[in-house]
C-alpha cells in the first residue's frame, strides 16, 4: 500500500510561495478545495490543536519523519497518536477556521519538525508528496 497519495492540481486554489495580499511573505502551504477529508500520508496523529492563524489543526507525522498539518479544518476526525493511511483515513472536513479569508478549503503544510507547521521553515507540500510517490514506485523497480 502507498504511503503518499498526490494531490489533484486541478483543486489547488493557491499554492506554495505565493505572494499576494493574504500571504506577503509567500504562502507556507497549498490550499486545496473539493479535499475528500482523507490524509495525503501514512503516518501518525502528532498532534490535534487550535490556532489563532490556522484553526482546528491535525498534524501527521509521516513514515519519512515529515510532519504535515492539515489546517481550517471544520471538523475534525481523528484524535492524537491515530494511525493514519494515505489515502484511506479520514483526517477531518475543510473548513475556514481561523483567519482563513478566502472560503471553505483546506490548508495543507509541511515541515521537518511540528513546529514548521505553525512558524517554522516549510517545504512545498505538492513537491514534497511527488518526491515520496516517485521514491515509492522506484522502490518497487528495484
Amino acid at each position: 500500500m502507498a504511503n503518499f497519495v498526490a494531490i489533484n492540481k486541478k483543486n489547488i486554489t493557491c499554492p506554495f510561495g505565493v505572494k499576494d495580499r493574504l500571504h506577503p511573505n509567500g504562502h507556507r502551504g497549498v490550499d486545496v478545495v473539493r479535499w475528500n477529508g482523507k490524509s495525503y500520508t501514512s503516518g501518525v496523529v502528532a498532534k490535534v490543536a487550535k490556532s489563532v492563524a490556522l484553526g482546528n489543526v491535525v498534524i501527521v507525522k509521516d513514515t519519512k519523519q515529515d510532519y504535515w498539518g492539515y489546517c481550517h479544518l471544520a471538523k475534525v476526525s481523528v484524535k492524537n497518536a491515530d494511525v493514519v493511511k494515505a489515502g484511506k483515513t479520514k483526517i477531518g472536513k475543510q473548513g475556514a477556521t481561523g483567519t482563513a479569508a478566502d472560503g471553505s478549503h483546506l490548508h495543507l503544510t509541511c515541515g521537518g519538525d511540528i513546529d514548521a507547521v505553525f512558524i517554522g521553515k516549510v517545504k512545498d507540500p505538492v513537491a514534497t508528496l511527488e518526491k515520496r510517490i516517485a521514491q515509492e514506485k522506484e522502490a518497487k523497480n528495484v
